[in-house]
């Protein structure tokens, strides 16, 4: 009886469906489509470090429609204006997202709205911002106080990488 059961058995298809990945026909895994989490605003994390031509529609979907595109100084790229903030591109590669929020929110709510992880343990609080160093793999995160003295914050800035520090190495 064992014997059939392992005979009937395809070594090449798991025994458990929804398990392994799923192979395409050169038996390398397909990666699983993006999707957007859930009550994430803007998906910061999912955008920054990514091609600009590879995330173009993405941007398009989360950002609305391009407004302007600056050209910067030549160390810093281009800035590339949408309705719902802006991005940095160098070489091809967006370096800085910039969202403003549709609402004022704390900053860990302001973290999870732009798909990043909320809890952060050290902030430093400035008149007009907040900033994070070397958080969730970003050199640098901004959000922007409302006011002097609230906690409340409108717009958040990620920085995953320094294209200035790339050229004086």
């Amino acid at each position: 009886m064992l014997l059939a059961f392992l005979l009937a058995c395809d070594p090449k298809e798991p025994v458990l469906s929804g398990l392994a990945p799923p192979l395409e026909a050169d038996g390398e895994v397909q990666p699983e489509p993006y999707s957007k989490g859930e009550g994430v605003y803007v998906d910061v994390q999912y955008l920054a470090g990514k091609g600009w031509d590879e995330a173009r529609d993405e941007v398009s979907v989360q950002m609305g429609d391009i407004v302007s595109i600056e050209e910067l100084d030549p160390r810093d790229g281009r800035e590339i204006r949408l309705e719902r903030g802006f991005l940095r591109t160098k070489e091809g590669r967006i370096y800085v997202v910039y969202v403003d929020l549709p609402r004022p929110m704390r900053r860990t709510a302001a973290l999870s709205a732009t798909g990043l992880p909320p809890h952060a343990d050290d902030w430093h609080a400035f008149t007009h911002e907040y900033r994070l160093r070397w958080h969730s793999g970003f050199d640098r995160i901004r959000m922007g106080r409302i006011e002097g003295d609230s906690q409340m914050v409108a717009w958040v800035e990620a920085l995953r990488f320094n294209p200035r520090s790339a050229l004086q190495q």
